[in-house]
């Protein structure tokens, strides 16, 4: 039987563990208070268990995945995966804060590998017209997790213990591994390799350093309210832990749809006009719920706005820096883009960290205003890319 015809089955193994691993990734949003009291330390410093992952994959997606690049792509796609089963498994049965915030660590290395190497896998499984259909479907387990599997964890993690949900993402990411095992082909081609120098190189083009700029500090300015959004709603807003489940599935919706339109938006506009406009519309939106926390009935009308903005920037800023990288460094597209999915990692790393900075010196209820704050700095900067653009285009137009 040939690759392209265990198409589907090899993408029901990607799309699984991409959902496990969506889950990972965001669950803690939900249980920083509960992980907080049962490791008796401070809600800022439990914002390390965000920060630290987001390190992880930062470091995962161009490091670790240079250093297993002689393993076959099945091979690949088996160590990751069993790497990310252990973290979640060490999490789980972390007795010390240290402990857990090493999990964390390992599990992010695991996700930046799988992210990297799993588009490649679900692209090389498929027929060449249906390609970016099955990178898309891989992707689709993240928006899942986001939808469904964050807010039923953060409920089962409320209703019973924080770590009964790192048990079930352990059994998810077992099952995953051995569907991987079964389902993918022996026959992917062995990854070409090259060195961590090669894959820097595009560090040398200020143009992609601008763009990975922007997607640090554009989406990760966000996380320094998301990281801690469920103390938000509980102590500024007053709702109860079943009522905030309800809330992160309300703003799982919003995310999928805000995904599907930023796509779009960018397609009309172009990544840099429509980059301008969402971050424009986040800045007021997030600056709003710091009055509009304050209202149950205005929080949750706020949340779901947020939902729809905080994702519908990852198109264009991902799309940005692929049309940076084709005019400054066309051999190099690849690496470019992997570079990017470091970025936005490294963006969560720094917003939650100043998060925590935040809420342990003048308190959670601030946190809307300076994710705002921090967003303005990339809608000026993504402002300016535009205005210059036009200039320059002016110029062109009259020589």
């Amino acid at each position: 039987m040939s690759t392209k015809t265990k198409m589907p089955r090899a993408l029901l193994a990607l799309t699984l563990s991409s959902f496990a691993i969506g889950v990972t990734e965001f669950i803690p949003l939900g249980l920083l208070a509960e992980m907080s009291n049962y490791f008796d330390t401070t809600l800022s410093s439990m914002g390390m268990v965000v920060s630290m992952y987001a390190i992880g994959v930062a470091i995962g997606a161009p490091i670790l995945t240079n250093l297993i690049s002689s393993f076959t792509r099945k091979n690949q796609l088996i160590f990751t995966l069993i790497l990310f089963t252990l973290g979640n498994l060490l999490a789980a049965v972390s007795t010390s804060f240290n402990m857990l915030i090493l999990a964390r660590v390992i599990s992010g290395l695991a996700h930046g590998v799988f992210f990297t190497i799993g588009s490649i896998i679900a692209s090389e499984v498929s027929a060449p017209e249906k390609r970016s259909q099955a990178i898309a479907i891989m992707f689709a387990g993240l928006t899942v997790a986001l939808v469904i599997g964050v807010p039923l964890g953060t409920f089962l993690g409320k209703t019973f213990s924080w770590n009964f949900s790192f048990y079930l993402v352990t059994i998810l990411g077992g099952i995953a591994t051995f569907l991987s095992y079964i389902l993918t082909p022996k026959t992917l081609k062995k990854s070409e390799k090259g060195s961590l120098g090669d894959q820097f190189s595009v560090l040398k083009e200020w143009k992609l350093i601008k763009s990975y700029l922007l997607t640090i500090i554009g989406y990760g300015g966000s996380f320094v309210l998301l990281t801690y959004l469920a103390e938000v709603l509980k102590n500024v807003s007053g709702f109860g832990s079943n009522i905030i489940s309800v809330l992160l599935l309300i703003y799982g919706v919003a995310v999928a749809i805000g995904n599907i339109y930023g796509g779009k938006i960018s397609d009309k506009m172009g990544a840099m006009n429509s980059l301008k406009l969402l971050f424009f519309i986040q800045v007021l939106a997030f600056g709003a719920f710091y009055f509009t926390a304050k209202s149950p009935i205005l929080a949750i009308i706020n949340v779901f706005i947020l939902g729809l903005l905080d994702f519908a920037i990852v198109p264009p800023l991902q799309m940005n820096v692929v049309e940076v990288a084709n005019e400054v460094a066309p051999k190099a597209t690849d690496s470019a883009a992997g570079l990017n999915i470091a970025a936005f990692n490294l963006g969560i790393a720094g917003a939650s960290t100043i998060g925590g900075i935040v809420v342990s010196t003048i308190g959670v209820r601030h946190t809307p205003w300076i994710a705002a704050s921090i967003l303005s700095i990339a809608f000026l900067m993504s402002a300016y890319e535009v205005s210059k653009t036009r200039k320059n285009s002016q110029v062109c137009t009259e020589v």
